[in-house]
């Protein structure tokens, strides 16, 4: 549960995160679906039958569990720094793959055949750009599916960048290093940051859900990981 002890002292309708609920019709409806599922896995886990009721804004849930009642609010939890737009190693990776996918394309667009490609390495601009030559000129459609190669690209003066290629039945083209992720095995500081970021709206919270308030944590390393609800 947030503490509310601290909390400063602002009167809801003049409080700019909470007016009523008005200006948070409009949600992301993706979003709310992952939100609902972390909620539902929690639940799961915890052995609770939760009734989450509608999914809404300011806390995200409000939870019926028996005879009892709850704010519920659901935050992700990624590594690395973060600005007001949210996670920024998760906007680089998600802007990697979207360059990775365009090169996917025209390489489909030409050869018409699905292969499995993990680039390892440097994958700034000019580098993934060269991929699709690198692949086009190796042939790969005249071999048997399950041929694997390793092309080295040629960057030139920058770091390096290699392709693992398969030719396979489906396509499934990835950057290595944000697939794979990593552990932070002490993640105390960012458990903390979060609960003081979502304390500073905890009146508002409280205006719509009662005191009892609580936060599920979810993390995951990048935007293709499966996330793992954390009780808070």
């Amino acid at each position: 549960m947030l503490d509310n002890a601290e909390y400063p002292r602002r009167h809801p309708s003049r409080d700019p995160i909470c007016k009523g609920g008005e200006e948070d019709k409009v949600t992301d409806d993706s979003k709310k679906r992952y939100e609902r599922h972390f909620v539902e896995e929690a639940a799961k886990r915890l052995d609770k039958s939760w009734n989450l009721g509608d999914s809404r804004e300011h806390p995200d849930f409000i939870v019926a569990d028996g005879d009892q009642k709850f704010g519920l609010e659901v935050c992700e939890i990624f590594r690395g720094r973060e600005n007001r737009n949210g996670s920024v190693e998760r906007r680089c990776e998600a802007d990697t793959q979207r360059k990775i996918d365009a090169i996917r394309q025209d390489y489909e667009a030409i050869q018409n055949i699905p292969l499995s490609v993990r680039f390892v390495g440097d994958t700034c601009d000019d580098n993934i750009n060269k991929a699709l030559t690198a692949l086009i000129a190796n042939n790969i459609d005249s071999y048997p599916i399950g041929h694997h190669i390793m092309i080295d690209i040629d960057t030139g003066d920058r770091a390096g960048l290699e392709l693992y290629v398969t030719k396979s039945l489906k396509a499934d083209w990835f950057n290595v290093k944000d697939r794979v992720g990593w552990v932070n095995r002490n993640p105390m500081k960012y458990i903390i940051d979060i609960v003081e970021k979502k304390s500073r709206k905890l009146k508002c919270y409280t205006k719509f859900a009662g005191p009892d308030v609580r936060l599920l944590g979810t993390s995951k390393n990048s935007p293709g990981d499966r996330a793992r609800p954390s009780i808070q």
